[in-house]
């Protein structure tokens, strides 16, 4: 049986760390979680499970913030799990969320958690951000106060089964999409040799990611994005810290593609227990629109993690094309926020109910036109 408290000056954290030894889950690692304690200002407490013995066993931050909706009439005390509950500071957007130490997957641990956080007293609503949809679905069956906020599927690659088949991707690809990247690789290839270089240390990782920085930016703002993922100057500030601090232990990876001496993209990846997580990327624009640098670059870095024996390579939550053109489905990843029976939140259900089925009917009465003012 876990043994469950709530510290609100944790102290040092080396025992929670220890929890993290050999997880393939690097969004519950040292490196993700003590880069966002050391660059948020965020000061959670910790919700410190120990098992009979008074050895640390289960653990994750909560951190406290104050929602205000509808104008400010409904105001929640809010605390979140393993992140901050600012979007300035949560652009980072953590995945694969629960406990510390805890089996991937699994729901009981965090239910147990639950359990004792509903008899604490402070919030009014509970943040649960990028869950297993399986582990989701278990805490909306016991808690039937709940709001699905966010949710995405998951694409990845079984570096193990792909290796037992003789380590040729193109082979479970579609026909459509083995023509485009035997195309792609066999026109670059006739420019120069396809090489994938990983940073050797902190300072190269960190100009790899000044390039791939600039090469992300340049494909954004011609969408109309301007920024892409580093318009929020803390997005850069986190990682930069990141890759400075553990690059060389190997939990980050910044890979260069090229093509003879020209660049063809930068990935940026977190690894963790043979699970390679593909969190970003920045690629060059091309003329030929035959010539796919993103689809290359990840087909090549696939092949450096073969090499390597990796167990899974991951393109994390999105719906984009090249995803599932090059992988297979992981689990879907939701978003929760818990909530207790305030008036306030009693009301905005309300509201929400009134609002969802004003919106159904006029679906049916329109078929789904979007009538004209």
């Amino acid at each position: 049986m876990t043994v469950w408290t709530l510290l609100e000056e944790p102290g040092g954290l080396g025992p929670v760390w220890r929890l993290c030894a050999g997880s393939s889950n690097a969004f519950l690692g040292e490196a993700w979680l003590s880069s966002w304690l050391a660059t948020s200002g965020s000061a959670p407490s910790l919700l410190d499970g120990r098992n009979g013995s008074g050895e640390p066993e289960r653990a994750g931050f909560l951190c406290r913030s104050l929602e205000r909706r509808l104008g400010g009439l409904v105001r929640a005390r809010r605390w979140s799990l393993n992140i901050s509950g600012d979007p300035s500071i949560d652009t980072v957007f953590l995945e694969y969320n629960g406990l510390l130490g805890a089996p991937a997957g699994e729901s009981a641990p965090l239910l147990d958690a639950l359990a004792f956080l509903h008899e604490q007293e402070g919030w009014d609503e509970l943040h649960l951000h990028g869950l297993e949809a399986p582990v989701a679905d278990a805490i909306c069956a016991r808690w039937p106060r709940h709001r699905i906020v966010w949710q995405a599927p998951t694409f990845r690659i079984d570096l193990n089964a792909l290796r037992d088949g003789g380590g040729d991707i193109s082979a479970m690809l579609s026909r459509n999409s083995r023509q485009q990247v035997r195309r792609a690789l066999r026109l670059l290839g006739e420019e120069g040799p396809l090489s994938v270089r990983a940073a050797a240390n902190a300072t190269e990782g960190l100009a790899f990611l000044e390039r791939m920085k600039a090469l992300h930016i340049h494909v954004w703002g011609e969408r109309g994005h301007e920024g892409g993922a580093f318009a929020n100057p803390y997005f850069e500030t986190f990682h930069r810290h990141m890759i400075a601090n553990f690059l060389e232990t190997g939990a980050v990876e910044l890979l260069k593609i090229s093509c003879g001496e020209r660049e063809i993209g930068y990935l940026h990846n977190f690894i963790a227990g043979g699970h390679v997580h593909n969190y970003q990327c920045g690629f060059a624009t091309e003329t030929d629109n035959r010539i796919k640098p993103g689809i290359v670059s990840h087909v090549l870095a696939i092949g450096h993690h073969l090499e390597r024996g990796a167990a899974i390579y991951d393109f994390l939550a999105g719906e984009q094309r090249y995803k599932a053109s090059l992988a297979r489905p992981g689990p879907d990843l939701r978003s929760l926020v818990l909530w207790r029976p305030r008036p306030a939140l009693l009301a905005e259900q309300a509201l929400r109910r009134l609002k969802d089925r004003w919106e159904a009917w006029r679906d049916i009465r329109t078929g789904g036109r979007v009538e004209a003012a």
